[in-house]
Order: structure tokens, then sequence, then C-alpha cells
């Protein structure tokens, strides 16, 4: 097979080495049959696929923990930190999430490809490691750089404090571009 190699760590497979391609077929056949497949377990968050979806305008869908154990669903603007592989998000002291967060440090995301395909997508289980305060609304102005191209985050308010929120993932799940033939654009 020819193509990217999706770990950069070239895992040899039955095949030879799994490539992006090589994925692709074995959904579509896996797809043919009418089972559910979920193409790779645990890949490196810095390999190509999976931070395609941090560089993208794409919102996170964050979910904690209550304190009930009901769990808690916020869809957010998303960062990586490619040096250490971390995944950052930004937001308020005091907020549910990050209370949930503070008290209870798992954390599910999901994220799809809003811009290319819909139908492909990551989800990732992990846990905060770390929220500081230190750089948070600089942060905030680089998120909103990213999703509304404007330099300054609008909502800035001295009335509340930012903070960043760092993440370490622990299992990922990705599941590549699918269903390309009903996605053609007029």
């Amino acid at each position: 097979m020819n193509g990217t190699l999706l770990n950069p760590r070239q895992v040899p497979d039955k095949l030879g080495f799994l490539t992006l391609e090589g994925l692709q077929e074995i959904y579509d056949e896996v797809a043919y049959l009418g089972l559910t497949l979920t193409a790779v377990k645990s890949p490196d968050i810095l390999s190509e696929p999976i931070l395609k979806f941090f560089k993208g305008r794409n919102f996170a869908f964050i979910s904690t923990v209550n304190k009930d154990g009901s769990p808690q669903v916020t869809p957010t603007w998303i960062d990586i930190d490619e040096e250490y592989g971390l995944i950052i998000i930004n937001t308020a002291v005091g907020r549910l999430k990050q209370r949930n967060l503070s008290r209870d440090p798992r954390v599910s995301i999901s994220m799809i490809d809003a811009k290319d395909n819909p139908y492909s997508m990551v989800t990732i289980k992990g846990k905060v490691i770390e929220q500081t305060k230190n750089e948070a609304d600089e942060h905030i102005d680089k998120l909103a750089r990213k999703y509304l191209n404007t330099d300054s985050y609008p909502a800035h308010s001295p009335h509340v404090t930012r903070i960043i929120i760092k993440i370490k993932p622990e299992k990922i799940s990705y599941l590549p571009p699918r269903y390309t033939e009903y996605l053609k654009k007029d």
C-alpha cells in the first residue's frame, strides 16, 4: 500500500504498513457488512489525521461529570499543545465545566471534521492535569483569531477570570472520512 502513514511510528500490519487509504478500505468493507468500526484506537494525538481536528475551526464537545454523577456537555473552542501532546481548553473560573473538572478530572471530548467531512470524527478520553490562569487572557485571544478571525476576544470582561485547562489524552478513537460520495458540493 502506498500513502500517508497514519502513525509516525509506522506500526506494521499484515499488509505492510497501515495507511489512511488502508484504513478507508477496511472501514468500507466493514460498513458494507453492516458492522460498526472504530477504525483506530489510541493513535498518537499528534498524528496527522488527529491533529487536523485541532488545527481546523472545529468545535469540541466536552463532557464532564456533575456532582450528582450525571453528564454535562458543553461545546467549546479547543487547542493543542504540540510540544507536550496536551489538549487545551479555555474557560472562565466558576463555570460548570471548570467546577466539575476541579472536583473530578475525567473528561471526554468529541469532535467532527466540520469543513471537509462531518462523518469523520475523533473521541478522546482523558484527565485534567493542570488548571492555570497564567496567560489565559492571551490564549483566549489566540482562540478568537482562530474561531472568529478577530485579534481580540470580544467578550473580555474585568469581571471574568479566564483559566486554561490542560488535558492529558488517555484513549483516542478515530473514524476516517466516509460517505464522501454523498457530500459533493453544489
